[in-house]
């Protein structure tokens, strides 16, 4: 009996991961550009930060396996850089790709306010062109660092302000990625204990703006091939069971004030829209497999790199000529006529043009050299004879 209870468990427990399982899939996959950048991980990433700088770094650096974006379709990874607009109390925190040099798209924007009794919520905002239409998630009221105590009630499950019911905590485990019980326009979860909302709202804070822009990043920061998306999906999957918990879909944009502040700020890439219609993005797809890094092979996927022209067959039967060659290799080579040039010597490399070279080429034709002059010819071999005085003409004429 109690084999058969063991059994009828594990069934049951494993029968529900499936159902987990089969949820997170169904949610996950967009078969839409936005896939390579989980937006549950960014806002979990963004709960622990203390600034933008680190929030920023961490969501660029390789390790963290959060940015998988391509958007300009050159196989590396693409730099997201962090633009915070501040409008009062609101924030609209961007997060764009450089796609080009003139040209810039808008990732996600994480969406801040803080109404009028002081507490502050939070929602990240995926671009309608990478993620769909109204592709919003917020923290539930799961998430331990969301705990706020109301001195009024000695619960603190929740508190109302404002006609509003602000979710404090809850115990319940809720694993739903689309809805939650408390996911209604009146109902939203108050994030004043998250670090970064500490700095934003202090009063030595200046707007932030990234300072990095094309070709100019980060010492620390080098582009990598991204993952195939099913092995991006594998390494997220571990954590989705955190992610879900603490954050989920909802319907509803709780900041007003910034996400109106936004909008006319808002920065679209023509060549994005054209690679989605084009369907560029769907070859990260390709690959089921998750041997190896997982990374994308730009000859088997880009067509920038596989249409590429071939190199040129040889025939094996031939052999190249080649003076590198020995043995059985340089007898079997095809006899050639000596040329009357050659390549110039190591000394020529040395000339600057403006001096002939030193020494003529061993197989270029001597330079003539002009006759002597009468006067510049050699004097001929003297001879043993010693040399005849000339005939005195002036003998006999007064000379005794």
């Amino acid at each position: 009996m109690k084999k058969i209870a063991f059994l009828f468990l594990l069934f049951t427990v494993c029968n529900n991961k499936a159902t987990f399982s089969q949820k997170i899939e169904k949610v996950d996959s967009l078969g839409l550009p936005g896939d390579n950048l989980n937006l549950y991980a960014v806002l979990d990433l963004f709960q622990k930060s203390k600034t933008f700088e680190e929030f920023e770094k961490q969501l660029n650096l390789e390790d963290s396996k959060i940015n998988n974006l391509d958007l300009n379709n050159d196989d590396k990874t693409d730099y997201i850089k962090v633009i915070d607009h501040q409008t009062g109390e609101s924030h609209a925190v961007v997060l764009q790709v450089l796609v080009s040099e003139k040209e810039t798209q808008d990732v996600a924007v994480i969406e801040i306010e803080k109404d009028k009794s002081g507490k502050v919520l939070v929602q990240i905002v995926g671009n309608e062109v990478l993620y769909g239409k109204d592709y919003i998630v917020e923290p539930t009221e799961n998430d331990p660092t969301a705990k706020v105590t109301d001195p009024n009630k000695k619960s603190d499950t929740s508190v109302t302000s404002d006609g509003k019911t602000v979710i404090i905590n809850n115990t319940t485990n809720n694993y739903n990625t689309t809805t939650s019980q408390n996911n209604s326009p009146d109902t939203y979860v108050v994030v004043n204990q998250w670090p970064i909302i500490h700095y934003v709202y202090t009063p030595a804070y200046v707007v932030y703006v990234s300072p990095w822009h094309w070709y100019y990043y980060p010492s620390w920061w080098s582009a990598w091939s991204p993952w195939y998306w099913h092995s991006y999906y594998w390494h997220h999957h571990n954590y989705y069971r955190h992610h879900y918990n603490h954050y989920h879909r909802t319907n509803y944009y709780r900041a007003p004030n910034a996400h109106n502040y936004y909008g006319p700020r808002r920065s679209v890439s023509a060549r994005v829209q054209q690679n989605r219609t084009a369907k560029v993005y769907q070859r990260t797809y390709t690959s089921k497999s998750r041997t190896g890094d997982g990374k994308i092979v730009p000859e088997k996927t880009n067509p920038a790199y596989r249409d590429k022209p071939k190199d040129v067959k040889v025939n094996p039967a031939v052999k190249p000529k080649d003076d590198r060659l020995t043995g059985e290799d340089i007898k079997n080579q095809p006899s050639v006529k000596p040329n009357n040039t050659r390549p110039a010597s190591k000394g020529d490399k040395r000339d600057n043009g403006n001096k002939p070279a030193s020494k003529p080429r061993d197989n270029a034709k001597p330079i003539q050299k002009q006759t002597p002059k009468a006067s510049q010819r050699q004097n001929p071999k003297p001879s043993n004879k010693p040399a005849q005085s000339a005939p005195n003409t002036n003998k006999g004429r007064g000379g005794r």
